[in-house]
């Protein structure tokens, strides 16, 4: 919704009333504007019955406007705060003016972050709206992991305990806030990332990644010499900031708006050939011919298939087990060569010498 996200807490002031354990608790309306004329304008409206978790409540949605059925989407992106019935993203038509009503709980302190926002189904245009949405979200996060990994560096202790908890803690609010469908293979970017820390902590003869996952094929750059710390310190610290550095990377794209990219899939010697590339945790399928383009794909990490007729040529169904195509830091260029019967991201040549516009 239109400015700062309700605070669960502060719709006590929001509300101007005395609220007692009876009386609900009110947000002001939140209205704004979108497009040229006609406008549409959505207003949004948040009322709990009490301030204590678990309460039940109610937010409202008022879509106002000229020019037909409108499609709105609606996301909870405070699934830790609130738990809003039907899911955490849903698109709804609705002819304006319309009022919608949705009920939730409140299931943790915090930022109640609910939103109803026009919905396009340009994936460009769509990506726009949701990098708007998750950048402060991101900022807050790259933020409380340099912020805990400070102290941990101040204090000269890496805790089993401490290193774990930041790892886990951080994670979660990640995929809190990729919460998106279109942003699954950004998940398991994520989660291919945290894999190899905890992976690389546990070969360092070191336990506190706390879990027992495989080993991705995404490789953590490695770091020595960080800092005047030598040893186990030096070396967990080294992770940390390598993790820092990938939040980081995330934040940027979510602020230059370049959540989606154009890939060019190539192949060799032979052409034409058919190609499917998917996250690994949705089959949804997205494919072309080689030598062709598939444009707006969102950035991640993707499973594929490449194939002649019934006959499979290359094929990575696992980035736990081979080399993936990683959308977030290699070069969107997929090349196939079909001698070494695997296809690879190659920066050395370029999609305007190999492909043709195939959008999807």
């Amino acid at each position: 919704m239109g400015g700062r996200p309700a605070s669960v807490a502060a719709l006590v002031v929001l509300s101007c009333v005395a609220a007692t354990a009876q009386e609900p608790v009110r947000s002001q309306p939140r209205c704004r504007e979108y497009g040229a004329a006609p406008v549409l304008r959505i207003c949004t409206a948040l009322e709990v019955k009490t301030l204590q978790l678990g309460s039940s409540g109610v937010w409202t949605v008022r879509v106002e406007g000229d020019g037909g059925k409108r499609q709105i989407r609606i996301h909870n992106s405070s699934p830790a705060v609130v738990s809003l019935e039907g899911g955490d993203d849903r698109i709804v038509e609705v002819q304006p003016p319309a009022d919608l009503a949705f009920k939730l709980a409140t299931v943790g302190p915090g930022d109640a972050r609910l939103s109803a926002k026009p919905y396009s189904n340009s994936s460009r245009e769509e990506a726009t709206r949701i990098a708007e949405a998750i950048t402060p979200l991101l900022k807050q996060i790259l933020s409380g992991f340099e912020e805990r990994r400070a102290a941990l560096r101040a204090a000269d202790s890496y805790s089993p305990q401490a290193v774990a908890g930041l790892l886990n803690d951080t994670e979660t609010q990640l995929f809190r806030t990729l919460n998106y469908p279109e942003l699954e293979p950004l998940r398991d970017h994520v989660e291919a990332f945290f894999d190899e820390a905890r992976a690389t902590l546990s070969k360092s003869g070191d336990s506190r990644g706390a879990a027992a996952r495989s080993i991705p094929a995404v490789r953590l750059a490695r770091l020595e010499g960080e800092g005047p710390r030598k040893g186990l310190p030096a070396a967990v610290d080294a992770v940390l900031l390598v993790l820092a550095r990938h939040i980081e990377r995330l934040y940027e794209l979510a602020t230059r708006d370049d959540l989606v990219v154009d890939v060019c899939v190539a192949s060799a010697p032979e052409t034409g050939l058919s190609f499917e590339m998917h996250p690994q945790s949705n089959p949804r399928l997205t494919g072309t011919a080689t030598n062709h383009e598939i444009s707006n794909v969102y950035r991640g990490i993707y499973v594929y298939r490449l194939t002649r007729g019934a006959q499979d040529l290359a094929a990575c169904a696992s980035y736990r087990r081979c080399p993936a195509i990683d959308l977030v830091d290699r070069p969107p260029l997929v090349y196939c060569d079909l001698k070494a019967s695997a296809c690879f991201q190659r920066s050395d040549l370029t999609a305007a010498d190999l492909c043709k516009a195939h959008g999807h």
